[in-house]
């Protein structure tokens, strides 16, 4: 197939096997996706290791209706635009930078521009909330898989000026710097995290000369949102006032989109109304740094020139109330001080995105307390794999900690995990040792890799000691540092073995991971499944931060009806509370049914008080008074539907039982 360099317009494949055969001899990394999904539908390592032409020709062959998709290497990025803000917006950044795109994919949304990497260029991928922020564009880098076009992916060619991926246009660092800040992120070039200036190394206000100053630095003909967020940030800073805009037009004037005073003026006038969520100072604080200027440096320079001051209006009528130095005092909190830093905490803030159904929320630490076998690991499983299949959550991002398995467990686990694409880790392989656990989310804390990930730790026991307040302190304390640094943690752990008076599971160890947890739920198994043939667990909240249900009823085969756990996990499924009613009377029944046949059969041999039915009951099941006053209850009324014996008053009020013999629930559950 000999590839074309000219500009195709609109351009279509017959098949999927032609659009992997032409991007495959262009130098793209293709790979199979699942028909109508964003998932591959092949492990991605063992399939690009063997990739070649034979291997694409013979999947195709078999697999005709596959899409066609390719893994992002090192040096390649795509800017995915998905509406025509964001599309505007690209095309705009590239314009100030005068690069244009040579490979260019029509979506049914938006665009996909391809540029090849200069060396050493900083880069992550980044996602955008297209409902939230409809101007943002996605960058897809490093190891991110990308839709091409082929038949039925609504994609198509729009510019093809290349011969092979490596004659795609390069790009440098500013250019993918510029598309972060559009996007409101700190571009990966830039240092760390600004914190707002030290009292005793900085200035307590901006005055305007400093924010002028700052300005220098900074390209009036920067992005849009760039410049109207300066506008923003001077407009709160100086309260809108005169002076202010002077600023703000002597630096605007400076760049060659520039269209005078009254223009400036009128933008000016419009951003005297405060946002809900205002730009501060900060935002052009970040982006001086990101310039590779130092903000703060600027602003001590700029402090040395002037008096420092404790309070200032930046104005025409300015008042300056000078505060001697000696009197400035340095707190040693100053240097933890979040203040100024809001823009960069909001981007850390986890939508309210559900990565288990609606019982656990992204950005929250949940735990689920279960009985051993009652299948709170294949509830996981099975609604992580929901998760990821509706794109809730991105499978690459999930890690899920198995320590609480056999082998065979363990491998029909790994299997779903390579479906799914989520990681699969096991105690005692890949160097992998479950004390371990704690010093990697240290780290992932600290280097600031926790952020976005989700992590789901089977079973917390073998983490931590639960009957350990100290131990399990420690443990809780160090899950909120990497939830308040942007993960998501899922701990599973048992419950006790004694139940409450009422037969509700209780769970095990101190309360520190109901304290400390911002979601917590108990699993009931409320049907064993043993005559129905599918057991029913019902999730019952015990805390909750945010829009969780308060409680859920699922069910599943009972695993001695399955021949696999690939056919157990497609047997999950969620009902609504009249089935798990039903569910529990049939459940009930069926653990009473060897008392309910004591009684009957002293009913039938003759009039039966209910002391006489409480003795029967007490001898021969060996239950106590309580229990059998209560079976005795829970059968006994008029409705032939629901019961199965009634009384009539004797002499002195003495209740005595006769049977229902028609329509009862023993009965209908039988012919069940």
């Amino acid at each position: 197939m000999t590839l074309p360099s000219c500009n195709w317009g609109v351009f279509e494949f017959a098949s999927s096997l032609e659009s992997a055969l032409f991007f495959f001899l262009a130098g793209f990394p293709v790979i199979p996706i699942v028909p109508g999904t964003k998932r591959t539908a092949v492990k991605w390592d063992p399939w690009l290791e063997r990739l070649c032409e034979d291997a694409i020709r013979a999947y195709w062959g078999e697999h005709p209706n596959h899409g066609v998709g390719f893994i992002v290497p090192e040096d390649v990025v795509v800017f995915d635009a998905d509406t025509a803000m964001a599309v505007a917006a690209l095309y705009q950044i590239e314009e100030s930078f005068d690069i244009q795109s040579r490979f260019i994919v029509k979506t049914k949304r938006g665009e996909h521009h391809y540029f090849r990497l200069s060396p050493g260029i900083k880069i992550k991928t980044c996602s955008m909330d297209t409902a939230k922020s409809p101007h943002g564009i996605d960058i897809k880098a490093k190891r991110s898989m990308v839709l091409l076009p082929c038949p039925g992916s609504g994609k198509s060619i729009d510019v093809f000026e290349v011969q092979h991926v490596e004659d795609l246009g390069e790009i440098g660092q500013a250019v993918v710097d510029a598309n972060f800040r559009h996007n409101g992120m700190t571009p990966p070039s830039s240092p760390a995290l600004l914190r707002p200036p030290r009292k005793d190394n900085g200035p307590t206000t901006i005055t305007g000369k400093q924010l002028a100053t700052l300005l220098e630095v900074l390209d009036p003909d920067l992005g849009y949102d760039d410049w109207i967020h300066v506008g923003m940030a001077l407009s709160l800073e100086t309260k809108n006032s005169d002076e202010g805009y002077k600023i703000f037009d002597a630096w605007s004037s400076k760049g060659s989109k520039y269209e005078g005073p009254d223009a400036t003026l009128k933008v000016w006038r419009a951003l005297k109304k405060k946002p809900k969520n205002p730009i501060t100072i900060a935002t052009v604080l970040k982006m001086v740094n990101d310039t590779g200027a130092n903000a703060m440096e600027i602003m001590i320079e700029s402090r040395d020139r002037f008096k420092k001051v404790s309070a200032a209006t930046v104005g025409p009528k300015a008042q300056l109330i000078v505060t001697p130095e000696e009197n400035v005092k340095t707190v040693p909190l100053d240097r933890y001080s979040l203040t100024g830093c809001s823009a960069e905490l909001e981007k850390r803030r986890q939508d309210e995105v559900y990565v288990l159904d609606d019982i656990a929320l992204i950005g929250q630490a949940t735990a689920f307390y279960a009985s051993p076998n009652s299948g709170k690991t294949l509830a996981m499983i099975s609604m992580l794999s929901d998760a990821i299949t509706d794109e809730r959550i991105d499978g690459r991002s999930v890690y899920y900690v198995n320590a609480d398995d056999n082998l065979r467990g363990l491998i029909d686990k790994v299997k779903i995990s390579e479906e799914f694409g989520f990681h699969m880790i096991g105690d005692g392989f890949q160097g992998f040792r479950a004390d371990m656990l704690l010093g990697i989310l240290e780290e992932m804390t600290e280097s600031g890799t926790a952020a976005g990930s989700i992590l789901i730790i089977d079973t917390a026991k073998r983490f931590t000691d639960l009957m350990s307040k100290r131990s399990t302190s420690a443990f809780t304390a160090l899950n909120r540092r990497f939830v308040s640094q942007g993960g998501t943690v899922i701990a599973l752990a048992h419950v006790n073995k004694q139940k409450t008076d009422a037969g509700k599971s209780v769970y095990a160890g101190t309360s520190d991971i109901i304290d400390d947890f911002d979601c917590a739920y108990v699993i009931e198994l409320i049907d064993d499944g043993i005559s129905s043939g599918r057991r029913v667990i019902s999730f019952e909240n015990k805390k909750s931060r945010g829009s969780v249900a308060p409680v859920a009823h699922f069910s599943y085969l009972s695993p001695d009806c399955v021949g696999s756990y690939r056919e157990l996990l497609d047997s999950f499924c969620r009902i609504d509370s009249d089935d798990a009613k039903q569910a529990v009377t049939a459940a009930q029944i069926d653990a009473d049914s060897p008392m309910i046949a004591i009684v009957k059969s002293a009913i039938s041999a003759g009039p039966s008080a209910k002391k006489d039915l409480i003795a029967v009951l007490r001898e021969q099941a060996e239950i106590s008074r309580d229990a059998a006053s209560s079976l005795i209850e829970r059968y006994c009324g008029d409705n032939p539907a629901t019961h199965l014996w009634t009384f009539e008053r004797g002499n002195r009020g003495v209740h005595q039982y006769r049977l229902l013999t028609t329509n009862n629930p023993e009965t209908n559950h039988e012919q069940r």
